[in-house]
């Protein structure tokens, strides 16, 4: 769940190129045939359209029949939880769950995970057993700002490592300085899968080691972190088994700009060859540097079309588009338009000399003339007016951004104290130069307006023609030129 970018809309409900991140993520599971049941553990309701939904009525949205099917809703609330490991320990210890349940798998929701990653986690079971083991998903961190090391030096070498959890040390507890550069730097990757023997020993160590709060142990990192340091306490041996991966089988989406990131990979994902091959009997065929004709043209509005790496045509209005690219249907792209490595959802309309770049536009998206929109996700029933730039940011639905409006996403080093943001994230300490704006869903903004760097526009506010917004503004916001903006930070 965690942080809401749009008050109350969780990020794993966000567009990732054409579907909800969540979406991507059961996905991936159902290919892991060893994997039966899902259950995902969500908000009691969540806020669609101005009014307060039942969760299960948004996750039908998503998963259609699956919902009650195979994809159980297990409802939490939020308040009350006190970490990840509360709220799986809820649905476990339900009077109507039963031991066949193990073992089980968890996952986040705002991660995704690459197909022979998340295979090679559930693989190390084999056949079902009761030995006290937990399987636990490790990337490897090239940066060094891993949460974990591997104190025997191994070679991932692009293939995946399984160590032992005596091989693991946690960095805050054995500190790292002063050891070989050479140690492997690994992070958690908020992936377990877990016996039931297991379940039962994490219970016993919890009763052993707790704590007057239960603030910071009582998240399965913690807990792997007790266990590694505990591990020969007596009755409540676990068996830690670290599958490690390079950095690129796991990705995080915690961020805004971890987002967007992620976007730009999940449309090249789309067009790779396996999926390419599937759709070209009934796409337009097209060749590198190939102008297509008019009929050829006409053709767009009418058909899904994917458009392979560093493919680039022409059409015959001047148009030019460059791979991976997924165009959708009933769309429009007017003269000198230029589109590249981006999604185009049905029904979108790309005005002259318009241009998009790294970005997904969901659905029903207007972009008049001469508006740029580069790496970017922006909502269905959104309209971009002449002119205005949007960089590196989140566009909520149904907001219209006037003519010449701004969102910059570089801070200058001579103009403000720092040209970055420093966050942590789960992979450690990031740095990121660029991040533009996040606007809420119906919003409205007026022309020549300036949206600083990294900041925040509630839903269903309207600010007035040539503002300069310096704070985040709160929701139902009316701002108008020269007003004092009283916003939050």
């Amino acid at each position: 769940m965690g942080d809401d970018y749009f008050e109350r809309k969780t990020r794993h409900l966000l567009p990732i190129a054409d579907k909800p991140l969540i979406q991507h993520l059961i996905e991936t599971v159902d290919k892991c045939k060893q994997i039966g049941e899902k259950h995902i553990i969500i908000e009691e309701k969540v806020e669609e359209n101005g009014k307060i939904k039942p969760c299960e009525e948004v996750y039908k949205s998503v998963f259609g029949d699956r919902v009650g099917d195979d994809i159980k809703l297990e409802g939490q609330e939020p308040l009350a939880q006190a970490g990840t490991f509360e709220a799986v320990k809820e649905y476990i210890e339900g009077e109507d769950k039963k031991e066949s349940i193990f073992p089980i798998l968890v996952l986040y929701g705002d991660t995704l995970v690459e197909e022979k990653f998340l295979e090679r986690i559930v693989n190390q079971y084999g056949k079902e057993n009761e030995e006290s083991k937990i399987v636990w998903g490790l990337a490897e961190s090239k940066k060094e700002r891993g949460k974990f090391v591997i104190t025997n030096y191994i070679d991932i070498n692009n293939d995946f490592v399984q160590i032992d959890g005596d091989d693991i040390r946690n960095i805050f507890e054995y500190p790292i300085i002063g050891r070989e550069k050479s140690y492997t730097f690994l992070h958690d990757t908020g992936i377990m899968a877990i016996s039931k023997d297991s379940w039962d020993n994490i219970n016993k160590l919890i009763d052993r080691i707790h704590r007057p709060s239960p603030l910071g142990l009582f998240s399965f990192t913690n807990i792997i972190k007790q266990a590694l340091v505990f591990k020969n306490i007596e009755d409540v041996n676990i068996e830690i088994i670290g599958v490690v991966a390079p950095e690129d089988q796991w990705h995080e989406a915690n961020y805004p700009w971890e987002i967007l990131e992620l976007n730009k990979t999940k449309i090249s994902d789309s067009v790779k060859d396996g999926e390419w091959a599937r759709e070209k009997e009934r796409s337009i065929s097209i060749q590198e540097d190939t102008e297509w004709t008019e009929e050829k043209e006409e053709e767009i509005g009418q058909k899904n079309i994917l458009v392979q790496d560093n493919v680039k045509f022409t059409m015959t209005n001047g148009a030019r588009i460059k791979g991976p690219c997924f165009l959708g249907k009933n769309i429009k792209i007017r003269d000198y338009a230029i589109i590249e490595n981006s999604y185009i959802g049905d029904g979108c309309e790309i005005g002259e000399h318009a241009v998009i770049l790294d970005s997904t536009l969901v659905k029903s998206v207007t972009v008049h003339p001469h508006a740029t929109i580069e790496k970017s996700i922006i909502m269905e029933n959104s309209k971009v007016y002449c002119h205005a730039e949007v960089l590196h940011s989140i566009v909520g639905k149904e907001v219209m951004i006037g003519s010449g409006v701004k969102t910059p996403c570089r801070r200058l080093k001579r103009v403000e104290r720092k040209s970055y943001v420093t966050y942590f994230s789960d992979t450690g300490i990031k740095k990121t130069d660029k991040f533009g704006a996040i606007i809420g869903d119906y919003c409205q903004i007026g022309s020549g307006t300036v949206i600083h760097p990294g900041r925040r526009v509630g839903k269903r506010s309207n600010i007035s023609a040539n503002c300069e917004i310096l704070k985040n503004i709160k929701p139902d916001s009316n701002i108008r030129n020269k007003d004092m903006v009283e916003g939050y930070e």
